[in-house]
């Protein structure tokens, strides 16, 4: 019966999910894993009767039981079925891209529940409604994206030639099968190396020169090779079919760390489209050759999160603690260290209202697919939920309070790279559950603060879940599919007495209003409905609101039109501020990363003793050096396959020119 229910209902076809090598087996040879987050057991239960039900014989891993990964990775064949929960913890599965490569052997399939307002992946996005369950392939166009390293381009320039020239015929013959992942505007990038090299040449002693002129020359030309190459390629280039993929401008071209993390993130993102990720980097070897002169560029402040030498940052923080200050009263700055610091403070002030907790991390991401790939440590809407779960199962607290500091819109494609720069917007949520003064709960309700929602409603109108800015309808959404949890019936919200000086960052409301209800929150946030509405907070009603003409300003986004304006970009187009794109967060315990980022520390230092941006002297170092660092320390990427230039040299058997002399500088 449930065969016959997933196959008319929801599509679902069990040989569908079979590579043909194991539809050749018998039944009792078909594998399957589960990879399913502990808060889907009863989705991975579901498919699990399913797959039985279609063939009594299948054999099924879970990623439940320890050990069960390591033997489907000895298998010859079989499916792995992904949870879309669980679709960002992929580069933790130990040796998976060894199971990506032959995709004759494995089939990838998402598990997804049609809960997000946007698909994760639009290519594979079927007509549904909302909550209807799929089971989509993933890398079904079995594509593989190679990322070309910048150490490797500076290292190596006559072997980037003979590589880009093996690219072009590949690529030619079979379009459907690769593209090449590089920096932003690498064919002017190109034209600066090539330059560079000619400029350090000209310095050298006329003797020297003279040693260096041949090496030189072919170092030029074979750049100038390679950028009409990569010319010749976009040219041919479709979107279906792209030959280059221009990595995003916020990453300086010089910046290997940021540009592999990016492409780590990038990679999931792509798994509809693309199968197999390579990394080409520079060895031990390019030692010598590693070191280019370039232009420092500025970062966006909120990528100066890692710590660099004790004397940079002393004298890097100065600056920005005095206008941090300026702007703020409650807090010395915001970001997630010093707001996490207030929320400790006020939670230990407020221990005698035992039925009160505050969640003591603030949150700031509800997309879970580029919260580990942001420069700084806000929480996301998963770590919050828990906070609601594990409290109210256990008793420990009957009413949850989370400071919410999210960015306006959602991440999507390149959208970390955004947020960074994008000015956050504050407020909190209360969770409780519903006749709090009962013994047994049946529902919850979700109580909204938001300095700025007097903005989006007046007092004789209704408000409806469509005027709730994303943020907060998202997080409304993932409550109420949570099934573990008191089912969601009110919503209230609030956002009287914010009339401010334009000198009061909102920011500083929000925490003031807070401090504010504490001191008599049972008063201030009452149990009882009418008291509710005598004390100015208003009921959320489902859906949008009728269409009526509004008296509000004309706006291209009339959901999101709530947050405080952007603030003028002081630089010009040609001096894009830069980010550190940040690895994962690390697993170890205390969640501190030791692998960092050198170009960026190498900028601080050359500015904080003053030296000129356009001298620049930078060393890089091996790719695999300092990505083997960042792998141990539990932030690397299984999924993607890191290879020397000369591993792949001679997996693919490329023209290898003969070893040149080190460069001369």
């Amino acid at each position: 019966m449930t065969s016959t229910v997933f196959d008319r209902m929801l599509g679902f076809r069990y040989e569908q999910l079979l590579t043909e090598e194991a539809l050749a087996k018998p039944p009792g040879k078909h594998m399957f894993f589960l990879a399913f987050p502990g808060n889907t057991a009863q989705d991975a239960q579901f498919l699990d009767r399913w797959l039985r039900n279609c063939n009594p014989k299948c054999r099924i891993f879970y990623s439940s039981i320890p050990g069960d990964w390591q033997k489907f990775l000895r298998l010859e064949h079989g499916v792995a079925i992904i949870h879309e929960e669980a679709i960002w913890s992929i580069r933790l599965f130990p040796h998976v891209n060894k199971l990506l490569y032959p995709s004759s052997k494995f089939n990838f399939v998402l598990f997804s529940k049609s809960l997000q307002p946007s698909p994760l992946y639009p290519s594979l996005a079927q007509p549904c409604r909302a909550g209807d369950v799929t089971l989509q392939p993933l890398g079904g166009q079995r594509r593989a994206a190679i990322l070309v390293t910048p150490s490797f381009i500076i290292s190596q320039p006559q072997q980037i030639w003979n590589f880009f020239k093996w690219f072009y015929k590949a690529w030619k013959n079979a379009r459907s099968h690769f593209s090449l992942v590089v920096c932003a505007d690498f064919d002017g990038w190109l034209l600066e190396i090539a330059a560079e090299k000619e400029k350090a040449w000209s310095r050298l002693t006329n003797r020297l020169r003279d040693d260096q002129k041949e090496r030189v020359t072919k170092e030029v030309e074979a750049l100038y090779k390679v950028k009409e190459c990569v010319r010749n390629l976009q040219d041919m280039s479709s979107e279906e079919q792209p030959g280059i993929i221009l990595g995003p401008e916020l990453i300086d071209r010089n910046d290997e760390q940021s540009l592999v993390n990016w492409f780590g993130w990038w990679s999931v993102m792509n798994l509809d489209r693309y199968r197999r990720f390579t990394v080409i980097g520079s060895s031990t070897t390019d030692v010598g050759r590693l070191t280019y002169c370039t232009t420092r560029p500025d970062f966006i402040t909120s990528s100066s999160s890692q710590d660099v030498e004790r004397t940079e940052a002393l004298l890097l923080s100065i600056q920005h603690e005095s206008e941090a200050q300026h702007r703020f009263q409650m807090v010395p700055d915001d970001t997630s260290v010093s707001l996490e610091n207030y929320l400790n403070r006020l939670s230990d002030r407020n221990q005698k209202q035992y039925n009160l907790a505050i969640y003591t991390r603030p949150v700031g991401y509800w997309d879970e697919a580029t919260s580990g790939v942001h420069p700084d440590d806000f929480g996301t809407y998963s770590d919050c939920i828990q906070q609601f779960k594990d409290k109210i199962a256990r008793r420990t607290a009957k009413t949850i309070v989370v400071l919410c500091y999210t960015v306006a819109e959602k991440s999507s494609h390149g959208g970390a790279l955004r947020d960074v720069g994008r000015k956050r917007r504050p407020w909190f949520v209360v969770y409780r559950p519903m006749n709090l003064q009962m013994l047994h709960w049946k529902e919850a309700e979700l109580i909204i603060w938001d300095p700025l929602a007097k903005k989006a409603f007046h007092d004789d109108t209704d408000m409806y879940e469509g005027d709730l800015i994303e943020a907060q309808r998202i997080i409304i959404q993932r409550l109420r599919r949570e099934h573990d949890m008191l089912p969601l019936n009110r919503i209230w919200i609030g956002g009287w007495n914010t009339d401010r000086p334009s000198s009061v960052d909102p920011l500083d409301t929000t925490l003031q209003t807070l401090e504010r209800l504490l001191l008599d929150w049972r008063n201030n946030v009452p149990i009882p409905v009418p008291a509710m509405w005598n004390k100015g907070w208003k009921w959320v009603q489902r859906g949008h609101a009728p269409f009526q003409p509004r008296t509000r300003s004309p706006s291209p986004e009339p959901m999101d039109v709530d947050t405080a304006p952007e603030e003028t970009d002081t630089n010009t187009a040609d001096e894009v501020s830069k980010i550190v794109f940040d690895p994962p967060r690390a697993m170890k315990p205390n969640g501190k990363m030791t692998c960092k980022n050198r170009f960026f520390q190498s900028c601080m230092y050359e500015k904080v003793r003053g030296a000129p941006k356009g001298a620049l002297e930078y060393r890089f170092e091996p790719t695999m050096q300092w990505y083997k660092r960042q792998f141990e320390e539990g932030s690397g990427f299984e999924h993607i396959n890191f290879m020397t230039w000369e591993e792949v040299f001679a997996k693919y058997k490329i023209e290898n020119p003969k070893e040149v002399r080190r460069d001369v500088r």
